[in-house]
């Protein structure tokens, strides 16, 4: 593995984007989706609890 494509991870969004991938965007934000779900899951459970 290259030095390049470890930085390249979701740390430098635009050089994502010029490599014209917008399969790695879009699983990006489904898992920002699913962690922000989760995390708003939890809080209601917590709040509900009591």
């Amino acid at each position: 593995m290259s030095p390049c494509s470890i930085n390249g991870l979701g740390i430098q969004p635009e050089s994502i984007h010029e490599r014209g991938n917008p399969l790695i965007l879009i699983l990006i934000a489904f898992v920002f989706v699913l962690l922000f779900l989760g995390a708003l899951a939890f809080i209601a459970h917590t709040v509900v609890k009591g």
